[in-house]
């Protein structure tokens, strides 16, 4: 089974604005980035605690820490950005410590037989009840987003990942079942 990595409401939200948001508007968040031309991301602190995982904007934003776990159990999956961190009064701080993790790889794994949804006149996805993952499909997958599925923008993590990520006491993640998600 998948878990979907979510921010933690139980814990001290990192709250953070994006400077430089029109120079990242464009990019796709289920395909890999070309580096050569991607600029560096500019987030400016609001408020809240520096957890290891927050979000600002679209974007997540991962501790050194994180991303060191997350490289054990990925290959290429995800990239990693450096980005500039600003405090309240736009100084730069907290160099090198935190990086802008782009999840570039989509699994065809959403079962269309088994999960309750409803379509579009177009033959989009309108709304999803309850989802329902191919276990084959996801199989030694341990982090990537569910193909098909706009209403699901979730990261989703294999339980080896998330049991692990639990044991090391990272701040800001949770993990919940996709019957938990109340947003679909």
């Amino acid at each position: 089974m998948a878990l979907v990595l979510r921010e933690d409401p139980e814990s001290s939200l990192t709250e953070f604005s994006v400077v430089n948001l029109d120079e990242l508007i464009g990019i796709s968040q289920h395909v890999p980035i070309a580096t050569d031309s991607f600029p560096k991301p500019v987030v400016q602190y609001e408020s809240g605690v520096l957890n290891d995982y927050f979000r600002a904007g679209r974007m997540r934003i991962v501790s050194t820490r994180l991303r060191k776990e997350l490289e054990r159990y990925t290959s290429g999956e995800v990239q990693y950005f450096d980005i500039v961190m600003l405090d309240k009064g736009g100084s730069p701080f907290e160099e090198g410590r935190f990086y802008m993790a782009h999840l570039g790889l989509e699994v065809d794994c959403f079962d269309f037989e088994k999960s309750d949804y409803d379509l579009r006149e177009n033959g989009k996805i309108r709304i999803i009840r309850k989802p329902v993952l191919r276990e084959e499909a996801i199989r030694g997958r341990h982090l990537f987003w569910i193909a098909k599925t706009s209403q699901l923008p979730y990261w989703m993590v294999s339980e080896e990942l998330a049991t692990h990520l639990k044991s090391q006491d990272f701040k800001g993640i949770c993990f919940k079942t996709l019957d938990e998600l109340s947003m679909l």
